[in-house]
């Protein structure tokens, strides 16, 4: 099921008429406030706001984005203390005894490695299936729905309740990200996957790239699996984006163009191939860049860039506040990422009218961009084609407001309408 282009007027007056229900959103923690769990934060304002009763189910408390839900939003903390985590120890022993005997029965126990995944998953992470249990049977909502990994395992753990389904959120491409895992948890994912989504009512990819990557994985049919974008304030996002950046190279007047790329510093997001290009570049012309975000790689990127000579024209403040007043005023947006699910940056950028730059990673930009319609897609890893893709967008801009006009089709609320009939509607199974 792909969410079709509707107004905004449209999406709300269909929800209308739906009966409340009580809906419950499982994340681990939400104290970074950024990507899934914006998105699952946003999820329970605008479902709050058409008037259901939603539960936040958090492992860990806190985070500011918690500071200002509305009525109709509950924090309920998943932790197990005391007598708890004896009776949650027995429970997942129990849990897993009874998973794994279900997947002898019908033949999938011989997935290679997955007693010894399934062991790190239930006591080295330990889930907290005892007080998720407890909430199920007590509070009994017509679903719950966890986003990330970590809480996808553990809910499809956990016992059936009669009248609410288990719905999981996969919000990357996984083959690829397992791939280039460092640890032995994020290698176990697939493995995991491919043992437990068969419990799940439902899967929900969040782009078309991740859905087949999971029917992959899993076997699933396709009526259990569905696609839902993520849900953007475009409005709001113009607004943050008039504002003024801050930055002399964007707020000045000297005329020269500004690449802006922005995500956590790290290998996934290719800012290596990036700099490369980057550097290409800026010996053909007057450019500078501005990458937004922090992580474990800045050293070593500052190093790349002085030793290709653009350190005077590179700048990496970390976090802002306002990245959208970037987007607005930068010549080009670039995405260099070796892989995402969908990247939520991409469409804030074309929200604030930027041009852009991606590679075709798996997955997300091919579908954003239409294929190249609305930007370049280069091969992954190759920074000489990058560097020919912004050169030939800074000599030929997009006109922005066609930029804008396509991430309508992300407008929150036609997002969160797919997200209050496949939630929140009666039980029965997920459909294209």
């Amino acid at each position: 099921m792909a969410v079709s282009v509707e107004t905004r007027h449209e999406a709300v007056r269909r929800s209308s008429d739906r009966a409340a229900a009580r809906v419950a959103l499982y994340i681990r923690t939400v104290r970074s406030g950024q990507g899934a769990e914006k998105v699952i934060i946003n999820l329970a304002k605008g479902l709050a706001r058409r008037g259901h009763a939603v539960d936040l189910l958090l492992e860990e408390p806190g985070g500011a984005v918690l500071d200002d839900l509305p009525a109709g939003v509950s924090v309920v903390i998943l932790q197990e203390t005391g007598l708890g985590r004896v009776i949650g120890a027995a429970i997942r022993l129990r849990c897993l005894v009874a998973t794994l005997t279900a997947m002898a029965l019908d033949g999938r126990l011989r997935l290679p490695g997955l007693v010894p995944a399934f062991l790190r998953l239930a006591w080295g992470r330990r889930p907290p299936l005892y007080v998720l249990n407890r909430y199920m049977r007590s509070a009994r909502p017509a679903s719950v729905t966890a986003f990330l990994n970590h809480p996808c395992f553990v809910l499809l753990l956990a016992d059936p309740v009669e009248g609410t389904r288990l719905l999981v959120s996969v919000r990357n491409h996984v083959s690829t990200s397992s791939a280039h895992a460092e640890t032995r948890w994020n290698r176990d994912v697939p493995i995991l996957m491919a043992g437990l989504y068969q419990r799940a009512d439902g899967v929900i990819a969040v782009s078309e790239g991740v859905r087949a990557d999971v029917e992959k994985i899993t076997g699933l049919a396709p009526a259990k699996t569905v696609t839902i974008h993520n849900p953007y304030y475009l409005d709001w996002i113009a607004q943050r984006a008039a504002e003024p950046s801050g930055h002399p190279w964007l707020d000045g007047a000297d005329g020269s163009p500004v690449l802006v790329a922005a995500g956590k510093l790290r290998r996934q997001k290719g800012f290596p191939d990036l700099i490369r290009a980057f550097a290409a570049v800026h010996k053909a012309r007057p450019v500078r860049l501005i990458i937004l975000g922090d992580g474990a790689d800045r050293e070593d990127l500052a190093a790349l860039a002085a030793e290709l000579g653009v350190s005077e024209n590179l700048d990496m403040p970390g976090h802002v506040d306002n990245p959208y007043a970037y987007f607005g005023r930068a010549a080009a947006f670039v995405l260099s990422s070796v892989w995402e699910g969908f990247p939520n940056v991409l469409v804030e950028a074309m929200a604030c009218g930027a041009p852009v730059v991606s590679t075709d990673c798996p997955s997300g930009p091919s579908e954003i961009l239409d294929g190249g319609r609305y930007g370049p897609l280069v091969s992954v890893g190759d920074a000489a084609a990058l560097a020919e893709a912004i050169e030939a967008v800074l000599q030929a801009p997009p006109d922005r407001a066609r930029m804008q006009e396509r991430t309508r089709a992300y407008d929150a609320e036609l997002i969160l309408d797919a997200y209050e009939n496949l939630l929140c509607g009666a039980v029965s199974p997920v459909s294209r």
